[in-house]
């Protein structure tokens, strides 16, 4: 019986310490062989656990919907839209016909004295008209008036022994028409003062596709660079992740008599560092987040996050070849346009003026209402009456001053549009250039990172069996991260530069289905 139960506990005791050799040759080979497999899978493809930080995600497209209603850049160019439309529909309201409705009375009171002549003695006058006035781009000024008066005159006449007061009731309609028609000077200015209203309201419509278009570029540079800060978070955190991984590899190995306790002081080292460029990234996060949020026209956030990875655009921008198509250079076109009328309105303002006025008119004073408009509207008294009025000034330097002032202005729009151009074109090239070269560096980059990818798998097997250091493994793994990040910043490059053709060209508001009305 003794002998079974010694038999016993010794092999319970066998089993026992065979099941704790079992146990750490299972951690040994968690901590040997399935740390640097977690090691690379971290590398080659990023766990991203950590590095997307709380926060409101954002669509592109939705960034852009909300940019075009409240960004106040957009807004201040569309209030100026309708202030020139306001000023131009100010000036179609000069030339609609007025119509002037007038009252008036009097009533006066002489004091005779003793002559032979007649002397008025009193006069009560009461009267009313009614007038249909219009201006005509060309100066032109017509009046037709209806007015009638009804005057009760009295008069006293001296005879040789005395004086007979005489009261005579009267209506007088009368029917004017008169124009005035510049001759020389004048003619021009409505029409020039349309023409630069008209170019002045052109300008701010197609400033406002051009600011539009600018805001939108900014709102996608805006959008891929918060994009690319939480992808560098990710990286970085994965590069830590796998420096961290490899120091309790080696702490472990420390422990077991593997490894000197100074082989985990440079992954130390390089986990501290790469811990800091991680947590300066996560702050990018922040200063990107409120920099989109200022252009959507949102209240200030660092906790925007962008939901829409980068993709090659499917219709990239076309290359501008003429900067006559460009908004900005239409900009330009407009305000010299504008610039030019207010020459013409100068010059013609400096003329001396001519103006030529012709008025009829048909009147027939009689003491009953019915005699009165019966024998105006038969002709019984008609008038007519023309001249000519000359207006000069007697020292024009005024006019002149205006004139140079209007020129000098007209010139410098035009060199404000060759420059706008010149710049146009030259930023178009660059922009062309560096979408060239963004593509290129995304295809060197592809096998660049298989390369690197290799080359830290080699690492890792050498480092495994001892023929290597750490500090040589850590740099095949930063360089992995860092291929990654180039990556992804090319990528960011391409967008960059293509937006920045399409909002060039005018194709950037069609590209998001923007309207402005």
């Amino acid at each position: 019986m003794r002998s079974t139960s010694s038999a016993r506990s010794v092999g319970v005791l066998w089993d026992t310490t065979a099941a704790v050799e079992v146990v750490r040759g299972v951690q040994h080979l968690i901590t040997m062989r399935l740390s640097p497999i977690l090691t690379s899978c971290a590398l080659f493809v990023g766990t991203g656990s950590a590095a997307q930080a709380d926060g409101h995600s954002i669509r592109l497209h939705d960034a852009v919907a909300q940019a075009t209603a409240n960004n106040p850049l957009i807004a201040t160019a569309t209030l100026a839209v309708v202030g020139e439309e306001a000023s131009l529909d100010e000036l179609r309201g000069t030339y609609t016909t007025m119509l002037e409705l007038s009252t008036s009375g009097a009533r006066q009171r002489d004091q005779p004295r003793f002559t032979l002549l007649s002397q008025p003695r009193a006069a009560d006058v009461v009267g009313g008209s009614a007038a249909l006035t219009r201006t005509f781009e060309a100066g032109t000024e017509t009046r037709v008036t209806a007015s009638m008066q009804r005057k009760v005159v009295t008069t006293r006449i001296a005879t040789s022994h005395s004086a007979v007061d005489l009261t005579e009731r009267t209506i007088v309609p009368r029917l004017e028409a008169s124009i005035r028609q510049p001759l020389w000077g004048g003619r021009r200015v409505g029409a020039a003062l349309r023409e630069r209203l008209d170019a002045t309201r052109d300008a701010a419509f197609v400033e406002r596709i051009a600011t539009t278009a600018r805001v939108l570029r900014d709102v996608e540079h805006a959008y891929w660079q918060l994009y690319l800060a939480q992808r560098e978070v990710e990286i970085r955190h994965d590069a830590t992740t796998a420096a961290e991984l490899q120091l309790r590899q080696v702490e472990a190995e420390i422990s077991r008599g593997a490894r000197p306790r100074l082989a985990a002081a440079e992954i130390e080292e390089e986990v501290a560092r790469r811990r800091e460029d991680e947590l300066i990234v996560r702050g990018a996060i922040g200063e990107r987040s409120l920099e989109l949020s200022r252009l959507l026209g949102a209240t200030p956030t660092t906790e925007l996050r962008a939901g829409d990875v980068p993709s090659p655009p499917e219709h990239p921008a076309t290359e501008l070849v003429s900067a006559e198509a460009a908004p900005t250079v239409r900009v330009g076109d407009s305000r010299a346009e504008a610039a030019h009328a207010e020459v013409l309105q100068a010059e013609d303002e400096a003329r001396w003026r001519i103006d030529a006025t012709l008025t009829g008119a048909l009147s027939a004073a009689r003491d009953g209402m019915h005699d009165a408009f019966e024998d105006t509207a038969g002709y019984g008294g008609w008038s007519l009456q023309a001249g000519i009025t000359l207006r000069a000034p007697l020292d024009d330097r005024g006019s002149r001053a205006k004139v140079d002032g209007a020129r000098a202005r007209w010139v410098a729009a035009r060199v404000a549009r060759e420059d706008a151009a010149a710049q146009l074109m030259a930023e178009v090239e660059v922009l062309r250039n560096r979408r060239a070269l963004a593509l290129q560096r995304s295809s060197a980059l592809v096998r660049a990172r298989e390369l690197a990818e290799q080359n830290l798998a080699a690492e890792q097997g050498r480092w495994e069996r001892g023929d290597t250091t750490a500090f040589e493994l850590l740099r095949r793994q930063a360089s992995v991260g860092e291929i990654r990040l180039r990556i992804e910043r090319a990528q960011v490059d391409l967008l960059d530069a293509d937006a920045g053709l399409a909002a060039a060209s005018g194709e950037l508001l069609a590209r998001h289905g923007v309207t402005l009305r």
